[in-house]
């Protein structure tokens, strides 16, 4: 009986959130005109769901800022490349160099990245 209690005490806290969950998704299952197909009403929740996705995606990280370390990391791996092809470990090692500086830069894409996905969740 312990554990029943500590459970449901466990989960009161999100009785808001299957609240809002109910009313704006409600109206939605009651919409689809052949219950025992729910195919509309899983369609249209699916595409409701990408929606919100996709807007927190756009508002949570900074595209510009995102695609000029990816860029930055795109081209430092070339020069990695080329580096190891010639063989020269001058340059092996000075790219190496940039690529331990570029370490901060992956870790800050790696938060941006999470930003949208806490929210999603």
């Amino acid at each position: 009986m312990a554990y029943q209690g500590s459970f449901l005490l466990g989960i009161s806290w999100l009785q808001p959130v299957f609240d809002a969950m109910n009313a704006v998704l409600n109206p939605l299952v009651q919409m689809d005109p052949t219950p025992n197909n729910p195919v509309l009403t899983v369609f249209v929740i699916s595409l409701i769901i990408s929606l919100l996705t996709v807007t927190a995606q756009k508002l949570l990280v900074d595209q510009d800022k995102m695609n000029e370390m990816q860029a930055k990391s795109k081209a430092l791996q070339k020069e990695l490349r080329e580096a190891q092809a010639s063989g020269d470990s001058k340059q092996m090692a000075k790219v190496q160099a940039k690529q331990m500086d570029m370490m901060s830069d992956q870790s800050e894409i790696m938060k941006m990245s999470f930003r949208p996905m806490i929210v999603t969740m």
